[in-house]
């Protein structure tokens, strides 16, 4: 317990056969954002209830992320910001 679990889908196909295969029915268009502070980095983090964002969720890059929630040690600066490594839309 206590533990969260991503699951993206990039595709999805009909569990009919057609000829041919399986039909396709979805295909999606991967998304990365860019970091939300300096707007030209993509995006490596996602952070839930950030003090620093104006948005939650929160985009950040590496870089805008440490200065804004670790301290100059890398320990959290608030431990009850949650953050996560950002894959893509």
């Amino acid at each position: 317990g206590g533990c969260e679990h991503v699951v993206t889908f990039t595709s999805a196909r009909m569990g009919r056969p057609v000829p041919g295969g399986l039909e396709k029915v979805f295909q999606s268009r991967p998304v990365q954002r860019k970091c939300g502070v300096c707007q030209r980095i993509q995006a490596k983090y996602v952070v839930y209830e950030g003090r620093f964002g104006e948005e939650s969720p929160g985009f950040f890059c590496d870089e805008c992320w440490r200065r804004a929630h670790t301290d100059s040690h890398g320990r959290p600066v608030d431990p009850a910001v949650r953050s996560f490594l950002y894959l893509h839309d």
